[in-house]
């Protein structure tokens, strides 16, 4: 294989995945400068801190976010309103623990006017994890999130209480769409995915044990033995 072919494939595979988003050293990109958008920045800025709350507390993870901030107009005036394209990754890979994991989101935020107290949302979360330890095993999810717009009370006049509710809703999306589904199906794997995987009865009509925990006892107690000779 060519180096360029070996280069263009990694190009590729970390558009899909969103590791160019890792691999990346800007944290904002818009079409002027970022000093001129309090608001972008602020975005920025709680973007960032929630990566960190979120993505950096094990070892071997990568984040990062990356905000394209467009303006619906070509005026220079401050009537039109501006469109965040949010992309968030981050990834943990631990070959000597044989798994691997990656969380990709999109998320896109709309603001009608520049003064705004309220912007639409929605967003799409990509997930894959690998384990290959005694075995090839891959989960992959593709999540489209629900559109809902954020509002501040008319009273508000700082941005920072629209921010924190755009963060909120970010907070409610991976919990509500994310994490607690795959809870559910980590809770049924063996009872139910796992099985469906093999037969219940194999060809020696001896139906299969599932009791993961036993199987590893008997395994750790004959390394035990052998170790032992």
């Amino acid at each position: 294989l060519s180096p360029s072919f070996i280069k263009d494939v990694e190009i590729l595979y970390n558009s899909r995945v969103g590791r160019e988003i890792i691999l990346s050293d800007l944290r904002v990109q818009q079409g002027q400068a970022m000093n001129d958008d309090d608001f972008g920045n602020s975005l920025n800025d709680a973007f960032q801190e929630y990566v960190k709350g979120h993505f950096y507390n094990s070892k071997g993870n990568e984040s990062n976010v990356v905000i394209h901030g467009v303006d619906d107009d070509d005026d220079d005036d401050d009537v039109g309103g501006e469109t965040y394209n949010v992309l968030m990754s981050t990834e943990r890979i631990q070959l000597h623990q044989y798994h691997a994991g990656s969380w990709f989101a999109k998320y896109t935020i709309h603001r009608p006017t520049k003064d705004s107290k309220k912007v639409t949302m929605d967003g799409k979360v990509q997930l894959h994890a690998h384990t290959f330890e005694n075995g090839n095993v891959q989960l992959k999810s593709n999540i489209t999130l629900p559109s809902c717009t954020c509002t501040t009370s008319s009273s508000s006049t700082s941005q920072g209480a629209l921010i924190e509710g755009i963060m909120a809703q970010i907070h409610q999306w991976d919990d509500q769409f994310v994490l607690q589904p795959l809870e559910g199906v980590y809770h049924d794997m063996s009872s139910e995915i796992l099985k469906k995987l093999r037969r219940v009865m194999p060809v020696t009509r001896t139906k299969f044990d599932w009791n993961l925990e036993g199987h590893r006892f008997v395994k750790a107690v004959s390394l035990d033995v052998q170790g032992g000779k």
